[in-house]
């Protein structure tokens, strides 16, 4: 699949950065008059937060035109992260960025991000500020946050990135609701068995088998399991022992018991 990289047109042209992104504006209208696949990698930031961005309504028109949209959302928490990497690559030799240039596209980036996870067909959600792992592979793997399909959430960290919260917005709610969902699919296949969620009885304990960033799932003696608040727990693991009141709420693990001899 083609990708259009700004940067790398304007290296390998030796072009502005004005003229790059212009010719990677032209090859992306190109690819969607051809009806073609093609990636583009963009900000969404764009010149004014009042109007879409360029790349953000081409998203807009894939989707009238047929297309199956993916965003990949790389993020960090704040813009001072952004300044440093600039420094680092003008010390490779490439292009500089102001300051303020970078603190505004940082700030409207994150302002689009819902818009562009409405419009997502697939979208992944990366923390970029977090030190990347070595996969099986060789290759760097970030840490993922969430993905979504078809406006569904598939899969969410244990926790989330305070850059992310703020960004979502009023999205992530409605997202974490649907965590129910995930963690209890995921539950059913941790006991291996079609197990039937069921409702929590007062006082009583379980396993957790499952977690989620809203809720957890605890397997219970007979019929299945049930799925619960989590935050009643500051560190929930798999397999630890818990209680929980019939509103499904997580109870905090009782003190060990003290004997003054």
């Amino acid at each position: 699949m083609p990708v259009i990289d700004a940067d790398e047109i304007g290296r390998a042209g030796h072009l502005s950065a004005a003229d790059a992104w212009a010719e990677g504006n032209r090859r992306a209208r190109g690819h969607l008059a051809r009806r073609e696949s093609f990636c583009i990698e963009t900000t969404l930031a764009g010149s004014n937060l009042a109007t879409p961005s360029t790349y953000l309504r081409m998203m807009e028109e894939a989707k009238d035109l047929g297309y199956r949209v993916e965003l990949f959302f790389l993020g960090v928490g704040e813009p001072q992260r952004h300044v440093e990497r600039v420094e680092e690559r003008v010390a490779l030799g490439l292009h500089d960025i102001p300051r303020d240039v970078i603190e505004r596209k940082y700030h409207a980036s994150m302002a689009r991000l819902p818009r562009a996870l409405e419009l997502a067909d697939r979208a992944v959600l990366v923390d970029n500020a977090a030190p990347p792992l070595m996969g099986p592979d060789g290759a760097l793997a970030f840490e993922q946050i969430l993905e979504t399909s078809d406006g569904r959430l598939t899969y969410i960290a244990g926790a989330i990135p305070e850059w992310a919260s703020r960004a979502l917005g009023p999205a992530l709610p409605g997202l974490l609701l649907r965590d129910r969902e995930l963690v209890a699919r995921q539950a059913r296949d941790a006991l291996g068995f079609a197990a039937q969620e069921v409702a929590p009885v007062p006082g009583g304990r379980g396993q957790l088998i499952a977690i989620g960033a809203a809720f957890v799932a605890i397997s219970t003696v007979a019929a299945g399991f049930c799925v619960g608040d989590r935050r009643g727990l500051d560190t929930p693991r798999i397999g630890t022992t818990v209680a929980f009141s019939g509103e499904g709420m997580l109870l905090p693990p009782e003190p060990p018991l003290r004997l003054r001899l």
